[in-house]
């Protein structure tokens, strides 16, 4: 019983500590600029991270029983969040460069051209997401381990580290304080592993090169996605959505065509998609 309290008390420790780190960035835009500018940041905001949350949070009622079961199969249990964090990054990465790359027809589709000053911000946020989307799968070892203790440490550093940045970047105004909100997890996400792989075992190497592999993928579908969407500059903006979309889907479809272990990467998402669509049609 007090071994479960103490579980409890540190896990709510840590999300209060994520919490107020998390509001760091609204808090410095509202003393420094005001409410103006922070309800510009604001929208940015809730229309990428908003959705990217609940997207994320169900991956980890799925992730952490399967982790449980395997905690004395530690081959398996690696293979198990690698597989994790490839779903992770060639659905929601990919979808996050998309957004990095088109984001001034996304931004006039859902906000209306009044709101395009937010392009930018959009931009950093998206970066944002894709490193702390990149790093979930250590927040499923950490709970999967019982790890809480950890859990707390790594997130007050971490927390240091994303206010640090935000106070630094705020001396280059709201996008400043964006870039800083984007370089924080940047900075964090491989310390996680490191931090993880200490108490763990867990094949960081692994993780790393292969959320790099993702990173790379990304970026060569969303530099020729970002030249289109120059490109069609004066085309109404569901239409340059609509070409962006095909654009990265197109190079995703040429990276499973010549590089094998983009091709192994995604066949291991569809195994993870097929397990997932067995289980539930089980239950």
């Amino acid at each position: 019983m007090r071994g479960l309290l103490s579980f409890g008390w540190k896990l709510v420790g840590t999300q209060l500590i994520g919490y107020a780190s998390n509001n760091t960035d609204a808090l410095v835009i509202g003393m420094r600029f005001g409410a103006g500018p922070l309800g510009y940041y604001n929208r940015a905001f809730r229309l990428l991270m908003t959705p990217l949350i609940q997207l994320r949070a169900p991956t980890t009622t799925i992730a952490l029983p399967v982790l449980s079961r395997l905690q004395g199969e530690p081959k398996r249990f690696g293979d198990y969040v690698i597989r994790g964090q490839q779903a992770l990054g060639y659905t929601l990465v990919a979808g996050l460069g998309l957004v990095a790359a088109a984001a001034e027809p996304i931004t006039a589709i859902f906000l209306g051209d009044q709101w395009l000053s937010v392009v930018p911000i959009l931009r950093f946020l998206a970066l944002a997401g894709m490193f702390q989307t990149l790093a979930y799968v250590g927040y499923w070892v950490y709970l999967a381990r019982d790890l809480t203790t950890d859990l707390l440490h790594y997130t007050l550093v971490s927390a240091g580290v994303r206010i640090t940045c935000i106070l630094v970047g705020s001396t280059w105004g709201v996008v400043g304080v964006a870039a800083g909100y984007a370089l924080a997890p940047a900075l964090t996400w491989p310390l996680s592993l490191w931090w993880l792989s200490r108490r763990a075992a867990l094949p960081a190497r692994d993780l790393i090169v292969g959320a790099l592999r993702m990173l790379s993928v990304a970026a060569a579908a969303a530099v020729p996605t970002a030249l289109l969407v120059v490109l069609l500059e004066d085309a109404p903006s569901v239409l340059t959505l609509a070409a962006a979309t095909l654009t990265t889907a197109a190079v995703y479809g040429l990276a499973w065509l010549v590089v094998p272990r983009v091709r192994a990467d995604l066949r291991g998402v569809i195994d993870v998609v097929r397990l997932g669509a067995r289980r539930k049609s089980a239950s």
